[in-house]
């Protein structure tokens, strides 16, 4: 799947969890998310893909989440948007 556009970055309300979601070159809308699972330790469980325009989850690996990760660092358009997916790859580095 080729990333064609960065649509927003957030963390998440429920703690923590950072999401990213962008658009595919199929216009499919998905979403990269680093479910939190412990908040005051910052401790993240597996990366989920969500298909947005399907409402489908998938749990993928550390490994897999820095691949889209690099392909959606070079699709940042403001520093904000930068700091948020260099963010994520220092999280999944962790986990690698």
């Amino acid at each position: 799947m080729l990333a064609t556009l960065i649509i927003d970055t957030e963390i998440l309300r429920d703690g923590g969890s950072m999401s990213i979601s962008f658009q595919a070159q199929s216009l499919d809308r998905f979403a990269l998310i680093f479910p939190i699972c412990h908040p005051f330790n910052v401790k993240f469980n597996k990366p989920i893909l969500t298909n947005l325009s399907l409402d489908i989850d998938l749990s993928i690996s550390w490994c897999d989440s820095l691949i889209h990760l690099n392909q959606l660092a070079l699709l940042c358009k403001t520093d904000e948007q930068n700091l948020f997916v260099n963010n994520m790859v220092k999280v999944a580095k962790e986990f690698v």
